[in-house]
């Protein structure tokens, strides 16, 4: 395989054949980084999927450097790294100019499953409907009825 044809076949996975089968390159990167913070506790920015993504396939190519598939993976995990910071960054530094640094925007991101699963009910209320805040009288029904 040409250097060429591997940048061709790894185009055609992140423009096209992913995109058609999981979405929005941008959505599923975010999705994926908000996913693996809760898990890990500690904060995973989208590149930072990009990157672990491409060192999954660093690991496979340790084992069978012979197979084309994974040097596609790494130069189309790397494609999506450069665009995705771009894009995600450029939008931060717009909207905080005048600021001396660099805004994080993920800094904020839910950090337990707990605060994952409140933001994805509290992002999605056509989905999930509105949050409900039991009142006083109904927390003392539920503690009643848990007492027997």
């Amino acid at each position: 395989m040409t250097r060429k044809q591997c940048l061709d076949a790894a185009a055609q996975c992140v423009l096209h054949d992913r995109q058609d089968q999981y979405g929005g390159m941008e959505d599923c990167f975010i999705n994926i980084a908000e996913l693996w913070s809760a898990y890990l506790r500690d904060a995973i920015h989208p590149h930072d999927v990009a990157c672990m993504m491409a060192l999954l396939k660093v690991a496979r190519i340790q084992s069978n450097p012979s197979h084309a598939d994974s040097w596609v993976d790494l130069a189309g995990y790397a494609a999506c790294g450069v665009e995705l910071t771009d894009r995600l960054y450029r939008k931060v530094e717009s909207k905080a100019e005048g600021c001396e640094e660099l805004v994080d925007p993920f800094r904020d991101a839910p950090q337990t499953p707990e605060a994952v699963c409140k933001h994805i009910v509290d992002s999605n209320p056509a989905t999930y409907g509105a949050p409900h805040n039991p009142t006083g009288e109904e927390l003392a029904e539920l503690a009643e009825d848990a007492h027997g």
